[in-house]
């Protein structure tokens, strides 16, 4: 059976002008992982379209322009990426790079003072106006002063190991990918091609450190001190429940999984915090579930639509 690629790029009508639709266009990429910040797509266009009606491409598309990219096959296209413009370039072609929600609170700035706080009470108060999916975590005191919240989020990431991205409109924050689960198939042989091999096991440290309102430091700690290390802050934690997190991150550190890249074209489709299903006649070796951490989709006219996944760890 033959399938035809299709795809819409949309540019919802801003600063005076109407909405430009763009379904011919060379290429476009997209990129998106519960580790990254940002999603990020880069369109690329010929300079001598008709939906451009001779006039200047930094006039019909602005910073912060909104952007939609429907693509799939057959007319059932899917949305792969919601955004604004970040930048155009007037060249041959032309190229116009995107950044998805991110854009907005990379660009908002705010002050917060707070002796006690949940995870979620943070992010509601920084990032209001969003729907907010995120770990049910006490942070302990918090003090940002005119800091942008992408810089907040960043120092989440940095000092108490939350990730955090946007799917669609709402904000997902967590030391784990808690976005998604869906489950998809992936036949290796059949569907994709792939580098994967075993991930080597290392020797892993793990130590979590817990401030107690008393201004006492609780620490509990697993592995090798001399391997490589991973520090979790976070306050205001029972001696039982800084022992189940250092027990759960030294187990998923040590979990085995896959290193490498799954190649496929646009079905089934992925996207990261899927699950995907491994099946291998040749390899069996790899054969389980794994989640997705990342994914890169690349499309156009003459190559359809290709996704490249890392993998993470094993969920069985």
């Amino acid at each position: 059976m033959t399938v035809a690629f299709s795809g819409v790029i949309s540019f919802p009508a801003a600063h005076g002008r109407a909405s430009i639709d763009i379904r011919r266009f060379i290429d476009v990429t997209m990129e998106s992982g519960f580790r990254m910040l940002t999603g990020t797509a880069e369109i690329r266009f010929p300079r001598n379209m008709r939906s451009f009606d001779k006039k200047r491409v930094n006039e019909l598309f602005q910073k912060g322009d909104p952007v939609n990219i429907m693509l799939g096959y057959d007319g059932n296209e899917y949305e792969e990426f919601s955004g604004y413009v970040l930048q155009v370039s007037t060249g041959f072609p032309v190229v116009i790079k995107c950044e998805d929600e991110m854009y907005n609170l990379k660009r908002k700035t705010v002050s917060v003072s707070k002796r006690s706080c949940t995870l979620k009470e943070l992010l509601n108060e920084i990032a209001s106006g969003y729907q907010i999916l995120c770990d049910d975590a006490q942070i302990g005191s918090v003090r940002y002063s005119d800091m942008l919240v992408s810089e907040v989020l960043d120092d989440l990431k940095q000092k108490l190991g939350f990730n955090t991205y946007f799917r669609g409109k709402t904000l997902v924050c967590g030391r784990t990918s808690i976005d998604g689960g869906e489950h998809v198939k992936v036949m290796i042989e059949k569907q994709a091609n792939d580098t994967l091999k075993e991930k080597s096991i290392e020797k892993v440290y793990v130590r979590v450190e817990s401030l107690q309102k008393n201004g006492k430091m609780l620490k509990v700690d697993k592995g090798e001190k001399n391997s490589n290390g991973i520090i979790i802050k976070q306050p205001n934690l029972t001696e039982v429940e800084i022992k189940k997190i250092v027990n759960a991150t030294y187990e998923k550190a040590l979990a085995p999984g896959l290193d490498g890249e799954l190649t496929l074209f646009g079905v089934p489709r992925l996207q990261h915090g899927m699950i995907a299903d491994l099946e291998s006649t040749l390899y069996p070796e790899k054969n389980g579930s794994y989640y997705i951490d990342s994914v890169k989709k690349t499309a156009s006219f003459t190559g359809g639509l290709r996704q490249v996944a890392k993998l993470g760890s094993k969920t069985n």
